[in-house]
């Protein structure tokens, strides 16, 4: 029991400390009980179980402007259906700006502030 005590200080009296180094002992013995065969069979289990594999797959959204994917089909649905819940009545010019990538977003933005200040007399 030294080496699996070694390094921690004033723990040795815990029984939840007690039970952890009794319980490592057993497992070290087990796994040294173990064949080959055996142990290959369980650290397969352990690290490739494919049963605890998940695949996940997402459609990319492309900007309606310059065609670079920024997001996925999903999130965009997300953000229309909040939007929609959240107000009365749908905004399609809104909704014209969900489908832009920032980079446009920002750009049409721009471009609308700047159409107009145009209008306005300072």
């Amino acid at each position: 029991m030294g080496t699996l005590a070694q390094g921690v200080t004033g723990q040795e009296e815990n029984p939840i400390y007690q039970l952890g180094v009794l319980l490592l002992q057993v497992l070290k013995e087990l796994l040294l009980s173990l064949s080959n065969e055996e142990l290959g069979f369980l650290m397969e289990k352990v690290v490739t179980n494919k049963d605890l594999e998940e695949i996940l797959e997402f459609v990319l959204a492309q900007c309606r402007s310059c065609g670079k994917y920024y997001t996925t089909k999903r999130a965009i649905n997300d953000v229309l259906t909040a939007y929609s819940e959240s107000v009365s009545g749908f905004d399609e010019e809104f909704k014209e700006m969900i489908y832009l990538c920032p980079d446009c977003r920002r750009r049409e933005l721009t471009e609308r502030f700047a159409e107009a200040s145009k209008g306005e007399t300072v």
